[in-house]
């Protein structure tokens, strides 16, 4: 079943974007595990969202939130009317050099990439959609 919602565009309403995917994801039979990946994934999405995507709006922007679960594989799909931006097309940070070598920031949507098995990105009608997605169960 896909459940949705939508949030502020301000940090503290983190608590409920965990509360959709977890009970979302806990309905279907995904494992704690996985719901946990799926929440930081969608933690540092809906983050980047609230400080890149809508600057200094951060009150005034809206994010629309769903997650489900299909064939074993659970979708989390993030809509914006922010700063348009495709996190595929950020180029990956050099992990092989030391802390103090690297540029702050970069790690967060590589975290994401690593975390899930697809990150599908459109502009449409004017917003950003973004959806995670990765299998949670052989179903």
């Amino acid at each position: 079943m896909k459940v949705t919602g939508t949030y502020k565009a301000n940090l503290s309403e983190l608590s409920g974007v965990y509360s959709l995917i977890s009970s979302s994801l806990a309905e279907s039979g995904a494992p704690e595990s996985e719901i946990r990946l799926l929440e930081m994934a969608a933690d540092e999405i809906f983050s980047n969202i609230v400080n890149y995507g809508y600057c200094d709006l951060r009150d005034g922007g809206r994010i629309d939130v769903s997650a489900e679960v299909r064939d074993g594989v659970a979708e989390i799909t993030f809509s914006d009317d922010g700063v348009p931006f495709d996190p595929s097309l950020s180029a990956p940070p050099d992990t092989g050099a030391g802390a103090d070598e690297r540029p702050i920031g970069g790690l967060g949507i590589y975290i994401v990439r690593n975390s899930v098995d697809a990150i599908e990105y459109s502009r449409r009608e004017w917003r950003n959609v973004l959806t995670l997605k990765k299998r949670v169960s052989d179903s």
